[in-house]
């Protein structure tokens, strides 16, 4: 069953209750001063990042299962989590951090650190009786939502572009997904909307401009970056957190995990968030003082595609601001 009690903006903190349609268009409050996604609100009581005892012996990230949306016995899972926490000690000399540390997230079933978040999402796809599963795009959140889909039994749909790499194309329907390949890359939001819409689809990705962030449900799996590195780090913190940015899922999920391990008292301080983007919509937008993150020119061509947006997000925002 789900743990979740309902859904709150993150920026106006308007409260939903969990039988309300959530996806990624975000909050309806806030969407015409500064749009803003939304979290997920637990039941207060009892909740523990701590590996609990029922997970606690389990290799995937389900062993923090009582501080995610669904339990155990709903997990969608092909063991994500638990990656290595490597020492980089003579690249951190040579860019002047005594003591590097690298997240292996390439350790995940399908390659990357999407499975936090597709095991999550997929999880609870399921549990709300969605027969299908759908995303826009271009590698590897349509390689790993496809895969959990498999793993659950449910049809997935990833819209992607022609310019789209062989590679990952082929993984993704090496796992039975259905893929669209467009000519016009921006065909495909109003497609993964219609099929919301009319079809019923769970999508897990943006669809509708301007983006907020990806579904609530999936970014809380990747709190568990958080939970992991402070383990692994027996207790202590780091003092930075450096993560590549699009639209700042990862980094709004693991600076939550890292704010519920605050509030338990489990750690005493919060790291640093540095964010890695290619134009600068989130450099520009700190140095103001509004909510909204403006739209910024492409001053060049970049093969980080999946972290070329000209426009990120307040859920990224927020987080770099808190920290």
């Amino acid at each position: 069953m789900s743990r979740a009690a309902g859904f709150s903006c993150i920026r106006c903190g308007a409260l939903f209750r969990i039988e309300t349609r959530i996806d990624s268009r975000g909050c309806p409050i806030c969407c015409g001063e500064a749009p803003a996604n939304m979290k997920v609100v637990y039941d207060p009581s009892g909740a523990t990042s701590a590996a609990s005892a029922a997970g606690a012996a389990l290799p995937s990230l389900w062993r923090y299962a009582d501080m995610l949306p669904c339990g155990l016995s709903d997990a969608i899972s092909l063991g994500e989590g638990l990656t290595p926490l490597l020492s980089a000690e003579r690249l951190g000399k040579q860019l002047g951090v005594p003591k590097l540390l690298i997240k292996d997230e390439g350790a995940n079933p399908t390659w990357s650190h999407k499975d936090r978040f597709s095991t999550v999402a997929v999880s609870m796809a399921r549990l709300s009786g969605a027969h299908v599963v759908a995303t826009a795009s271009s590698g590897n959140a349509g390689a790993s939502l496809a895969a959990y889909a498999a793993r659950a039994g449910l049809q997935c749909v990833v819209v992607t572009f022609s310019g789209t790499a062989g590679a990952m194309l082929a993984q993704i329907r090496k796992y039975g997904a259905s893929v669209v390949s467009l000519a016009d890359k921006s065909h495909r939001w109003p497609l993964l909307a219609a099929g919301t819409e009319r079809l019923g689809w769970f999508a897990t990705s943006p669809f509708h401009s301007p983006v907020v962030g990806s579904h609530p449900v999936g970014i809380e799996g990747y709190k568990t970056l958080a939970y992991e590195i402070v383990e692994q780090m027996h207790g202590a913190v780091p003092d930075w957190c450096a993560l590549p940015v699009c639209y700042g899922d990862a980094l709004a999920g693991l600076w939550a995990g890292f704010k519920d391990l605050l509030s338990q008292g489990r750690i005493g301080r919060l790291p640093r968030l540095l964010a890695a983007e290619v134009h600068g919509s989130l450099a520009k937008a700190l140095a103001g003082k509004a909510d909204l993150v403006a739209e910024v020119p492409a001053g060049f061509d970049t093969l980080a595609i999946s972290i070329g947006t000209t426009r990120s997000t307040f859920q990224a925002l927020s987080a770099l601001r808190e920290s």
